[in-house]
């Protein structure tokens, strides 16, 4: 060992040592002579104190501590009269143990050029430790003047200087100063906990040394003496290694041009702090070397693109003097790096620090000095405030710690932070007036600062720190919420995955042997994820098509606009964890500013990777620092059911789902704006097709859903009960099939005018009953959710208004699968089925032999689901390719439809639909707008199918026995007002019928009577219209798949199905018509008092017992019938009178099959002329229209012909333009004349009127149309029938004003007051050689003659000359309702 020291001469009478021991009294003694033997009476005195501490056992020599200096050192020692300097370099320097572990060392680097401190700027480059230290008094460079050292001992000399000076205190300032090369430290908690043990034996062997040299030495304390200290060390590279005690490499952290800076002064200890760090770095990196962080080993580390003059690494810690009264706190600044984040590793490094069994956590409980347990009534200390910032940033967040599928986050600011609050952050909502809110730009800086400045003031549960007031100063609430804060600003999301699916342990493994040759590239939408960083092996040659595939990945970014804004609230309870993610970021306690809304794409392989992150890489467990057994056993195992938990459906289980007890979690999501567009892959990216696939083209289709002022919630309790509610103010569901459907807007819900805000019920729907269609639901769309831990499961749905038009529930089964189909199949990536595999392999491997429950089936899940639809308006295309088209409407008003589909263990379901005041409408004509809710059943361009629709229907299924039961019964007002028990429905199934018992005669014959009351159910029996409607429901619920794409049945599906059916109505009118051009011509009226009917098919032998029945039909009927009467009354008549009887039939396969009907009343049947009038017409008009349903292959689009079907209703379908001219009437003003041949009629097709030509010549006629300024005339030939544009409407006077009303089988209503229609039923004919004929009235019937005026003059004054030719000159004009009643009339 070489060791050098030298000593000037000017300072050798200032050493400090003792004069008597060293010097000679002789005073004329050589100086030289006097610092020779000082050098080697020291040196000698070292060398033998250093050989009396020698090690002399193995034991003692392993627990030693060994500092080597290979190079040895060179030390300046400098002292003046005002202050002092010390200063060295050393080579190389290393701290071991006897064992030849290195704990410390410090060496040169070659690249060492920049020297931090300017006393060491003569230094050489190689020194690995350059250091000065120096005290001086504040306002004197080194050297320069001040108090001599020798006077700050004596206290009456301080005073007398001060007060000459005017000042309180003499301020001292020592500083150290060092430059490192090559700083590397080894850290395990054995080696350096007996590291500790031989420096504290050192330390009191030196104390006690330093007491018997000096013990009458008088220690002076310097009251008037304030020193402050600080030190400064820069290292060239620094380098810490993480070890476990088995010398196991846990992690790795590097740092290049890292300077550190320590201080302590008067100001910060008058502020109550001890110290303050401030460090910088210009790069860091950060290692994972765990066995299972092999493939994401580089955790930390800065971005390629990264800017030069940011430190990569900031921080500042601030230590305090009395933590009872101020938090110490911590700020640290990320900048420019790129982060992988790893559940597992994050939680190992929490363990290694944090758990006093592992690592640092064990070294620093067993030598920190603050662990002595405080007394009841001391006060308790502020917990250390952080807050950590990465700006321009990037975060990398695996599937799983072997997976290479990736999701990555960029974004400027993201802040982690914590604090105390003095209670937890309450439900937000959405009724706050955003124009009184603070913005963020009105409390920050307006300066343009650095990326790093100290602007960002540390948070704490205190007050202030200006103009600190002791006795004001707060002490910490131990009963303080903490609070984790993360926020983030201009957020975009990246996902980056294979564009072909394969075996996930496939990409496990080829990722594990070639990630030494992959690195991952910037984060950009369209880059590589991976490109190769080096050259591959030959014995990897077989593998470099998958590394090609592993390169072939692409970065997507899937936020169609960055986040503007996110935050993420985290509260620790003390029996509860709370979590509040939203789109908001609060700048002080009353103030938010408006963001951008949520807009995201994700295909469903992106979607799923979203999930498997959460239930893969958020689920994994540390491995090298575990949890204990039973920490992992209480997590893992559910609690069992409650012996008391009350039975499902009863009041006591509402309550208990209404009030939730000591819950153990809440998330809450709030997002103002949302805008989701779900996406498919290719159809062979999963290794199972969709169930919905054959529904849209997976590569170009997709369906979005846009909400506004969202809410979610989702809370346990300790019972495991799951409680999830969701609201949102609006919602629209858009549908981009483009080859299936042009409407789009498929599902639009809509926020009402008056609604104040939007507020989530988590306990919407405990309290509804199935027929409660009240508007009062608080939000246009709720949701609830309740999950119990007996497996029963209730979902309820409320839609307040929606609007839809579809032709199928197409996109409702696409997002259904979209959401769903990752918890259902393995196929899909979900890491549950693989972990469940294994654990019931693992249970089967140890029990061989044995029947284990663990390894049989789990128990079903009872779901029921029920939905409401409040005043829905539904609008079903007949040709979804067409927006033009005709469309079947359901609509209700003041009244809705539910659904509730119920499950029971796995061999029931149940499905109920009730309905109130429900009407199906045909709509003949295409609306503009698309605004159908404002649409009324009076318009002329609507047909009525039913009106006020109160029905139950009640669907079972008995999967085990194969067997349905069918329940429909009429609902009356009473029946929707019922008081509800539970969630069970308290009425609605139809009672099948129980026939009498025979008898051989009445003693009196009851008759039937009418009603006195309004049918509470109208159904409009329009054989064409009913085609179309019933294969537009039938495929509304839909669609289905081709035949071609059907599979084949299984064993389960071919056994036949038996069936029973109950019906049970009442109040209800069937009213026979014929469509004619959007209105009806009535036929006929049904009417039924009460109709109970049951049918049962018994097929299955087993589910009968006994007898030798097949099938059974029985119904109970109470009717009678009216019939519309032709002619010039128009009025209604009796045609069957009031008639009740009971009808059975039966089918046996012993007996055959019979019929019984049993009346006890007349069959009365009016018969009359008008009748046989009305019935010639109903029959051949009702049987053309049904045989030209039947006939007809496409569905009806409209009541026109198909060539007059793309004209402008109620125009004249005029399609042939002959000649335009200009008439100049005696005003001076030009008309424009337009001369139109007309399109013709079928004999056998129905307008409201038309005009038949039987005059043996071409007529013309002119008809008012006030959509065009100039005049129309169309040409008719003869035995030529052409369409007029009158509506089927009739005019009366009214109110002192024209209306125009529809037929008298209906209400009489007005028209749409915005349609201008030609209501006069006037036209103008004109017979050639004649003139015009005026005002012919087509809305009058009977016959008359319309005198013809001869444009000749000859011909006319012959005509007055000749009384039998003046009469021949006249037109007969005949107005016929004998067919068509005053709807449709032949001129």
């Amino acid at each position: 060992m070489e060791a050098t020291a030298r000593c000037t001469r000017e300072v050798s009478s200032s050493i400090g040592l003792s004069p008597g021991n060293y010097f000679s009294k002789d005073k004329h003694e050589d100086s030289d002579k006097i610092v020779d033997r000082l050098i080697k009476n020291t040196a000698s005195e070292a060398v033998e104190y250093s050989l009396s501490l020698q090690p002399t056992g193995s034991v003692e020599w392993s627990n030693s501590l060994v500092l080597e200096l290979s190079s040895g050192f060179v030390l300046d020692a400098e002292r003046y009269e005002y202050d002092w300097n010390l200063s060295g370099r050393i080579n190389s320097i290393s701290l071991r143990n006897g064992g030849g572990r290195n704990l410390v060392s410090v060496f040169a680097c070659p690249d060492l050029t920049n020297v931090g401190a300017q006393v060491l700027h003569n230094a050489p480059s190689h020194s690995g430790l350059l250091f000065a230290v120096n005290e001086h008094e504040a306002g004197y460079e080194l050297g320069a003047g001040g108090l001599r050292l020798q006077d700050l001992s004596r206290d009456n000399f301080i005073i007398s200087h001060l007060e000459r000076r005017g000042s309180s205190c003499v301020h001292l300032v020592r500083s150290v100063q060092a430059t490192v090369g090559f700083f590397d430290l080894h850290f395990s908690d054995l080696d350096f906990t007996n590291a500790i043990e031989s420096l504290s034996l050192l330390s009191r062997i030196c104390t006690e040394n330093q007491m018997h040299s000096d013990p009458d030495e008088d220690v002076h304390e310097r009251r008037s003496v304030v020193e402050s200290h600080s030190t400064s060390v820069d290292f060239l590279k620094c380098q810490i290694f993480l070890f476990t005690d088995e010398l196991q490499p846990f992690a790795k952290a590097r740092l290049d041009d890292l300077s550190v800076d320590i201080v302590t002064s008067d100001a910060l200890k008058d502020e109550r702090k001890k110290l303050e760090v401030i460090a910088r770095s210009d790069t860091i990196f950060f290692y994972d070397l765990s066995p299972e962080g092999q493939i994401f080993d580089t955790v930390i580390e800065p971005e390629s693109v990264a800017s030069a003059k940011d430190s990569a690494f900031e921080i500042r810690m601030t230590l305090s003097n009395d933590t009872t009264q101020i938090p110490s706190e911590l700020l640290i600044v990320f900048t420019n790096i790129r982060l992988v984040f790893l559940r597992r590793f994050l939680t190992e490094l929490f363990q290694y620090f944090l758990n006093p069994q592992y690592g640092m956590g064990h070294f620093v409980s067993v030598h920190s000095d603050n662990l002595a347990t405080p007394n009841e009534n001391s006060i308790s200390p502020h917990p250390f405030s952080y807050q950590v910032y990465l700006l321009e940033s990037s975060i990398i967040c695996p599937k799983t710690s072997k997976s290479p599928d990736l999701i990555a986050l960029k974004s400027p600011k993201v802040i982690l932070s914590n604090s105390y609050e003095t209670e937890s952050f309450s439900l937000p909502n959405f009724d706050i007036d955003l124009d009184d809110t603070v913005h963020k730009d009105d409390i920050t800086d307006s300066e343009d600062k650095g990326p790093f400045d100290f602007t960002f003031d540390l948070r704490s549960d205190s007050v202030l720190y200006d103009d600190l007031d002791y006795g004001a100063v707060k002490h910490f609430d131990p009963s303080s919420v903490l609070r984790i804060n993360v926020s983030a600003e201009q957020l975009r999301l990246y996902t980056g995955l294979s564009s072909e699916h394969s075996e996930q342990g496939t990409e496990d493994r080829d990722l594990f042997y070639l990630i030494n040759y992959l690195k991952v590239q910037d984060i950009s939408d369209g880059l590589s994820v991976f490109t190769t960083s080096g050259v591959l092996p030959e014995d990897l040659f077989s593998k470099k098509q998958r590394l090609l595939r592993l390169c072939n990945r692409k970065w997507e970014e899937v936020t169609i606009e960055p986040v503007k804004e996110l935050e993420v609230f985290v509260d620790f309870l003390p029996s509860n964890l709370r979590i509040l993610i939203k789109d908001r970021i609060t700048f002080d306690e009353d103030g938010t500013h408006d963001c951008a809304p949520v807009s995201v794409t994700l295909r469903m392989s992106q979607f799923y990777t979203l999930l498997s992150m959460w239930y893969g890489n958020m689920q994994e467990i540390p491995v090298l620092f575990p949890y204990s057994i039973q920490t992992i056993v209480n997590a893992i195992e559910s609690p069992p059911c409650p012996s008391n938990f009350p039975e499902y459906g009863t009041p006591s289980f509402i309550e208990r789902m209404a009030v939730g007890i000591d819950k153990k979690m809440e998330l809450i999501v709030s997002i103002a704006k949302l805008s989701w567009r779900c996406s498919f892959d290719h159809p062979e990216y999963f290794f199972k097709s969709l169930g919905c696939a054959y529904m849209l083209d997976q590569m170009n289709d997709a369906v979005s859903l846009e909400a506004e002022e969202f809410l979610l919630k989702v809370d346990f309790d300790i019972e495991q009960v799951m409680r999830v509610g969701c609201t949102s103010g609006s919602l629209l569901v858009n549908d981009f099939r483009k080859n299936s459907t042009h409407f789009e807007d498929c599902l639009n819900i809509k926020q009402k005018k008056d609604q104040i805000g939007t507020a989530l019920d988590m306990n919407w729907g405990l309290y509804r009953d199935m027929k409660d269609f009240s508007a009062n639901i608080g939000s246009p769309f709720q949701l609830t959710v309740f999950m119990t831990p007996d497996r029963n499961c209730l979902i309820n749905v409320g839609f307040d208004e929606p609007d839809s038009c579809t032709s199928d529930l197409a996109f409702f089964w696409i997002l259904l699968e979209y959401f769903s189909a990752y918890f259902l199949c393995s196929e899909f990536g979900n890491p549950y089925f693989e972990a469940e595999r294994k654990r019931i392999e693992y249970y089967k491997g140890c029990n061989k032999g044995t029947n284990d429950a663990t390894t049989k089936q789990q128990p079903c899940l009872n779901l029921d689901v029920r939905l409401w639809l409040i005043q829905p308006c539904i609008a079903i295309p007949t040709d979804p390719l067409d927006k033009d088209c005709n469309k079947l409407m359901l609509k209700t008003q003041l009244g809705g439809i539910s659904y509730r589909y119920r499950t029971v263990d796995y061999g029931l379901s149940s499905q109920t639909i009730f309905t109130k005041n429900m009407d199906i409408l045909f709509l003949s004509d295409h609306l503009p707008d698309n605004n159908f809710r404002k649409l009324r059943n009076s318009d002329s361009i609507v047909q009525i199918l039913t009106t006020g629709v109160n029905m139950c229907i009640i669907h079972d299924m008995h999967i085990d026995t194969n067997h349905m039961n069918v329940s429909l019964s009429s609902l009356t007002l009473d029946d929707f007002h019922e008081e509800l028990e539970g969630i069970e429905p308290s009425s609605g199934q139809a009672e099948p019928i129980i026939l009498p018992e025979p008898t051989v005669c009445n003693a009196r014959i009851m008759q039937p009577k009418k009603w006195n009351r309004q049918s509470k159910c109208d159904i409009v029996l329009c054989p064409e219209n009913l085609k179309a409607a019933a294969a537009l429901l039938s495929n509304f619920v839909g669609p289905y798949p081709e035949e071609n794409n059907l599979e084949n049945l299984s064993e389960a599906d071919e056994k036949e199905l038996s069936f029973s059916v109950s019906a049970k109505l009442c109040d209800f009118r069937l009213v026979i018509c014929e469509p004619v051009l959007g209105m009806h011509l009535p036929i006929a009226n049904i009417y039924i008092s009460q109709l109970h009917c049951s049918v049962s098919d018994f097929k299955a032998e087993h589910n009968y017992i006994g007898g030798d029945l097949d099938f059974q039909a029985c119904a109970d009927v109470h009717l009678w019938i009216d019939y519309y009467k032709s002619g010039p009354t128009r009025s209604w008549e009796p045609l069957l009178e009031p008639y009740k009887c009971t009808a059975l039939y039966d089918k046996s396969s012993k007996r055959g099959q019979g019929i019984t009907i049993n009346s006890e009343c007349p069959f009365h049947v009016n018969v009359s002329g008008a009748f046989l009038e009305t019935m010639d017409f109903a029959t051949g008009a009702l049987f053309t229209s049904i045989f030209k349903a039947l006939d007809r292959k496409e569905q009806m689009t409209t009541p026109l012909p198909k060539k007059q079907k793309n004209s402008v209703p109620f125009q004249g379908y005029k399609t042939m333009k002959l000649v335009t001219e200009e008439k100049c009437f005696s005003s001076g003003k030009e008309i424009p004349i337009e001369h139109e041949k007309v399109l013709t009629l079928f004999s056998n097709e129905r307008v409201a009127y038309s005009l038949i030509n039987l005059s043996g010549h071409r007529i013309r006629f002119h008809q008012h149309n006030r959509s065009k300024e100039g005049l129309s005339v169309g040409y008719v030939d003869h035995l030529e029938i052409t369409a007029l544009s009158f509506p089927a409407t009739r005019s009366v006077f009214r109110n002192l004003e024209v209306v125009e009303v529809s037929s008298d089988a209906f209400e009489d209503e007005r028209s749409p007051a915005n349609k201008q229609f030609d209501s006069s039923h006037y036209i103008d004919v004109q017979v050639p050689g004649m003139y015009w004929c005026h005002s012919i009235c087509v809305d009058k019937t009977g016959k008359k003659f319309v005198s013809l005026y001869p444009r000749s003059d000859t011909v006319r004054v012959s005509t007055r000359i000749e009384y039998i030719l003046q009469h021949a000159f006249h037109y007969f004009r005949r107005t016929d309702n004998k067919d068509f009643a005053y709807f449709n009339r032949k001129n």
